[in-house]
């Protein structure tokens, strides 16, 4: 979401790399941390994950994460120009605070998520000093991503608190999470600039589709949430 639009519109890998890298990082450290807050959860959602079988232990999770959220530190502070570093500390607070948000707030998770993911749009913007994407792609990507996570809470729903989707009920959720869906597939039509375009949004509707008729199965669930993953990279052409 940062090297690929970022390269095509400079043509410099070197500098593509430099904007990039910071959010790998990040990223990283998120994920991390969330894996070990939520290791007593996956034991029931996800026990095939490397904490809750015990092929790494909390301590080196933990390590691996301090060492990290350094890495991060610095390579914003040497690659990144002042004033555009904001807006990846901004990201970078929003990531190791999304653990906040699950044991305080789990009805904000979704929507906290969802602003999280769009960071990206805004550190290109900033990187290259000009609204290279537009702020509507932005909206749908939190449009998107907001359905997605409702989505994997409903699937989640046996082993995590009191989220959003359980609030509304599993049922209930599930309809509102393609509806935020469909929503950011309208908002993704009005960028209809080129023929790669169309191919794009055709797929994502085409998976939109698949996965809204077969979600009532439970066993499929999973697999659909991984094609969430597919749809999102096919909207990185409205991206670059």
């Amino acid at each position: 979401m940062v090297f690929l639009p970022y390269y095509v519109r400079t043509r410099d890998i070197w500098s593509s790399i430099v904007v990039a890298t910071p959010i790998f990082t990040i990223a990283m450290c998120m994920f991390i941390l969330n894996d070990i807050n939520d290791i007593e959860r996956d034991r029931i959602n996800h026990p095939r994950r490397p904490l809750p079988t015990g092929s790494i232990t909390v301590g080196k999770a933990a390590v691996v994460y301090l060492l990290l959220f350094g890495t991060s530190l610095i390579l914003v502070r040497i690659l990144i120009e002042r004033g555009v570093h904001f807006i990846y500390l901004a990201g970078f607070l929003l990531a190791i605070n999304y653990n906040t948000i699950v044991n305080n707030l789990p009805k904000l998770k979704n929507p906290y998520v969802a602003l999280t993911a769009t960071v990206p749009v805004f550190i290109v913007n900033s990187a290259l000093a000009a609204p290279a994407i537009h702020t509507s792609v932005a909206i749908a990507i939190f449009l998107f991503v907001f359905g997605r996570e409702m989505l994997m809470d409903v699937h989640d729903a046996p082993g995590d608190g009191q989220t959003l989707a359980k609030s509304l009920t599993t049922g209930r959720a599930a309809v509102i999470a393609f509806i935020l869906q469909a929503m950011a597939m309208g908002v993704l039509g009005m960028h209809l600039t080129s023929s790669l375009r169309t191919i794009s949004l055709g797929l994502i509707l085409l998976l939109f589709i698949y996965s809204a008729a077969h979600w009532r199965r439970p066993q499929a669930r999973l697999f659909l949430i991984h094609l969430m993953k597919l749809q999102l990279m096919a909207a990185l052409i409205f991206l670059i």
